[in-house]
């Protein structure tokens, strides 16, 4: 090291030569450096984390999260059994435009909602065959009413399971699917007599019906209760309904109108059970747009998978599929309606989902 003297033992000093740099180094650093704002940068952070700390006393950050990303509803899985909760429909039953199109098509591929969709399309397709003269037709319209009959019990008896005994339940469909060839041949038998066999073929039915319709009434009222009373009074009405064309009575109901509309209410009950609200009224026309009309949807994140898509209109320009569905593939299963409209409607089957993980 090099010795520097002591400056009060009398020796002569002599300067360090970085004596000389020293004060010049100084001198540059404190032109080129800005130590306030060095510091004050390195207090941001401390000062940030500050503020952050002070609002999460008062800020819910998730729940403001949650209001500002909408979750889309989860479609309706395929078992009868299960419910999706969604929020209520918009005002004025303007619902066709409060639903996504995905959630559209997971609905019409439902269970319930299907069997009843293809129980309304049976009857339409029966009911031209029924002239206006009801006479000659009676027979048609007694097949059309225990159909109807038949099918309002199955499905009081699913939503009823497990809130009902279940061999009442069974007891109730049997009870409301009278042998049909037996039933003619009773009235045959006895032409001028038909009370008796009328009566035989549907008394336990009411007894049926009557019994369930109390106890309805007498539970907590659930939302599927609720339904289920609606289906057994219009399953007390098909059974009058069905006696007196048995019987031959003079019908002061139209008979179009009341199957019509209480095949109408299945499909409206099995939507609404799965969406759980009540669907507001609809006619048939309208109900066909509901869930049939995707001319316009954007069904990009819809899943197809062992979907029918029979009876769909769809249009080339206005809808707009999943990247996997082959359109060329759809297009030659349906039908353009009319033709030159660029309107096509599926004739049966599913869509053709391409696989992209084997494709090179």
């Amino acid at each position: 090291m090099t010795h520097q003297p002591d400056p009060n033992s009398g020796e002569p000093t002599t300067p360090h030569p970085l004596d000389h740099y020293q004060p010049t180094l100084a001198g540059w650093l404190m032109s080129a450096l800005d130590v306030e704002a060095g510091l004050h940068e390195i207090l941001l952070q401390s000062n940030y984390e500050t503020a952050v700390d002070a609002l999460d006393a008062v800020l819910n950050v998730e729940g403001g999260l949650a209001a500002i990303v909408h979750t889309a509803p989860p479609p309706p899985h395929q078992a009868h059994s299960a419910i999706v909760t969604v929020s209520d429909p918009a005002p004025n039953g303007h619902f066709l435009q409060s639903l996504s199109p995905s959630l559209r098509m997971a609905l019409r591929a439902h269970t319930d909602v299907a069997a009843s969709r293809r129980a309304l399309d049976r009857a339409r397709h029966r009911n031209r065959a029924l002239a206006i003269n009801l006479n000659f037709n009676r027979a048609l319209a007694l097949d059309l009413t225990l159909d109807l009959v038949c099918d309002l019990a199955q499905a009081l008896a699913r939503v009823l399971d497990g809130v009902l005994d279940g061999d009442r339940c069974r007891s109730l469909v049997l009870a409301c699917s009278p042998d049909r060839a037996r039933l003619d041949d009773d009235l045959h038998r006895d032409r001028h007599n038909r009370e008796p066999a009328v009566e035989r073929a549907f008394h336990n039915a009411r007894v049926f019906v009557r019994a369930i319709a109390e106890d309805l009434h007498a539970s907590d009222r659930r939302f599927a209760l609720d339904l289920a009373l609606d289906r057994a009074a219009e399953l007390s009405r098909g059974l009058d309904l069905a006696a007196d064309l048995a019987l031959d009575r003079i019908i002061a109901l139209d008979i179009n109108t009341f199957l019509f509309d209480v095949r109408i209410s299945e499909v409206r009950r099995g939507i609404s059970l799965v969406l759980g609200w009540q669907l507001p009224s609809i006619d048939m026309d309208a109900l066909a747009v509901f869930l049939d009309d995707f001319t316009t949807s954007d069904l990009r994140t819809a899943d197809l998978v062992g979907i029918d898509l029979s009876g769909v209109r769809w249009s080339a320009r206005g809808t707009r599929w999943p990247a996997a569905v082959d359109v060329d593939d759809l297009k030659t299963r349906s039908e353009e309606t009319p033709m030159g409209s660029g309107i096509w409607v599926v004739r049966s089957g599913g869509a053709h989902l391409r696989d992209f993980a084997d494709r090179g």
